[in-house]
């Protein structure tokens, strides 16, 4: 087996193939952190993007984004963001996490998020931990149902945000707002819900 690494944005129209197919074929990695377009997006963002390409017989059979930090250290891709991580290998493919490494030109690797299924890197976590999933696969309201089913508080929390709709207006989500009325807004709508 080959591993090596290469920048994200130089990954070839054959590599992104390649990873979605085998992003799509083993739900272990449904994520969207482990989708391609996740990596070549930080990539456009960042230059210590990396993909490590395991190929057998000259063709890719797994992928490993990370980012190259300080002292030969590797990270998850926006590890601060991304809740599922760890190697997009071929299921049928005999990997070891040291060769991994080495092959990317890493000399450890920090996750916080990886994948407990993942046996390579066995015997290498500091602490186990279990992560949230939203299981979507049948649709998002199958989903509610079957939360609504087990006790769930999504009904009631559909009444909110209904509720706050009409009694303050539409609700828009905007990511990174930087405006000081829009902090003060919600530090007096928390202000009075606490006197309440």
């Amino acid at each position: 087996m080959r591993i090596y690494a290469i920048r994200a944005r130089d990954l070839t129209a054959d590599h992104l193939d390649a990873w979605s197919q085998l992003q799509e074929s083993v739900t272990t990695y449904a994520s969207p952190f482990f989708r391609p377009e996740f990596t070549t997006l930080a990539a456009s963002v960042w230059d210590r993007v990396y993909v490590g390409i395991l190929e057998e017989h000259g063709m890719p059979v797994g992928f490993f984004p990370f980012e190259r930090h300080f002292m030969g250290t590797g990270r998850p891709v926006t590890a601060m963001v991304s809740d599922c991580q760890g190697a997009i290998v071929r299921h049928d493919v005999n990997w070891s996490a040291r060769h991994l490494l080495e092959g990317c030109q890493i000399a450890r690797m920090e996750f916080n998020h990886l994948l407990v299924s993942q046996q390579p890197w066995a015997g290498s976590h500091s602490r186990l931990g279990r992560s949230l999933t939203i299981d979507l696969s049948d649709g998002y309201a199958a989903y509610v149902k079957s939360r609504d089913e087990a006790g769930s508080v999504l009904k009631r929390l559909e009444r909110q945000y209904r509720q706050f709709e009409r009694e303050v207006g539409p609700i828009q989500i905007e990511f990174d707002v930087r405006d000081g009325a829009s902090l003060e807004w919600v530090i007096e709508q928390k202000s009075r819900q606490c006197v309440e």
